[in-house]
């Protein structure tokens, strides 16, 4: 099992990328938002977890670990931050639409801060947790428990110095304010941590379970449990109403943590055991470039234009072409996207350009 990419993991990758999308249409109804915030974003840290436990990252040393992760993760945020304030700066001077220099002046502070502007507050988050947990790894050895207790200290921790942090630091200056958000993107990565952790601990017992769902019948079985699981995260993350990871809004704080354990089980459990489909495969493989690209890069305000056009086709079913319009065309712009990035523009996802055959 070790070393090798597995692809239910990239299919719920696919799967998550596809709610992400959803999540951040303007058209998207608060119930169904309400229903995917409940566990998304922590799925993608428990999706890291995994990873790491099956490849054994924590064996690397921790220079290997640093560079690594600083290319995957920074550089990306480094050259899509450039991009997003090109895009934004270019629409304030060209006053091309509302916006004022403060709302500007907030974007550089996010990103010098290393909160990050719009979504990639989830690569600085994602970078700090995972430096802190294969850190934390290394040094527990083969102590687990310990590792496990440490990782639950600092969701603890994290969850009870937030209120406190929103109301009491000050943040009358512009230092004070790169501060902000330098503790705020820490004060995620304390919760990351616990999510990686949860994957980490779920990787040996998913290989369990390989020898106990063994034949046809248990397989459909278990997608079937998994879908009545995923119904009950749904049913409860209503009861919860709306959360977001990014802000560390959880309304009932033991309600959120348990949907984002019984969400993120039952998902992977079903894209382990369900039919594999290669294109969420592809595009969970892909996911990191629909995340950079689908809204701030502006494909989603297309996409609802090309959706509203689509829309006058039909006025009995307006509202399915609009969505069907809006899912089509940013399917086709991100499938493009994909592959210049992977074949021409590979560095700005912190990759190395593929080797040349005969080379």
């Amino acid at each position: 099992m070790k070393g090798k990419r597995l692809d239910y993991l990239d299919m719920a990758r696919g799967i998550g990328i596809i709610l992400v999308i959803v999540a951040h249409s303007q058209y998207c109804a608060e119930s169904v938002r309400t229903v995917i915030t409940a566990y998304l974003m922590p799925l993608f840290f428990v999706v890291s977890g995994i990873v790491a436990f099956t490849i054994g990252e924590e064996k690397r040393s921790m220079r290997d670990i640093l560079k690594r992760k600083a290319r995957g993760l920074l550089v990306p945020y480094v050259i899509f931050s450039a991009i997003y304030l090109a895009i934004y700066g270019g629409y304030y001077y060209g006053k091309m639409h509302v916006g004022t220099w403060d709302q500007i002046e907030g974007y550089l502070i996010q990103t010098f801060g290393l909160g990050g502007m719009s979504v990639l507050w989830f690569l600085t988050a994602l970078f700090f947790s995972e430096i802190a947990f294969l850190f934390l790894l290394k040094k527990c050895g083969e102590r687990k428990v310990a590792a496990v207790l440490v990782s639950v200290v600092l969701v603890a921790a994290a969850t009870v110095i937030h209120p406190y942090f929103l109301t009491r630091f000050p943040q009358t200056t512009i230092p004070l304010r790169l501060i902000f958000e330098l503790l705020y993107t820490w004060l995620r990565s304390m919760l990351g941590v616990g999510f990686l952790m949860l994957g980490y601990c779920m990787a040996p017992l998913f290989e369990r379970l390989d020898q106990v769902v063994t034949d046809t019948p248990r397989r459909v079985a278990m997608v079937v449990v998994c879908m009545l699981g995923l119904v009950l995260t749904g049913w409860l993350s209503l009861y919860n109403g709306h959360v977001d990871m990014r802000y560390m809004a959880f309304n009932r704080t033991w309600l959120y943590y348990l949907n984002t354990v019984l969400g993120s089980t039952f998902l992977l459990l079903f894209c382990k055991y369900g039919k594999n489909m290669r294109g969420l495969c592809y595009l969970g493989a892909n996911s990191l470039i629909i995340m950079l690209t689908h809204l701030d890069c502006l494909y989603m305000r297309e996409a609802i234009e090309i959706g509203m056009f689509f829309a006058t086709i039909s006025p009995r079913a307006k509202v399915y072409c609009l969505y069907l319009g809006i899912a089509l065309s940013l399917l086709a712009m991100e499938l493009v996207t994909i592959y210049v990035v992977n074949h021409f523009l590979p560095f700005v996802i912190g990759k190395k350009y593929p080797k040349r055959k005969g080379k």
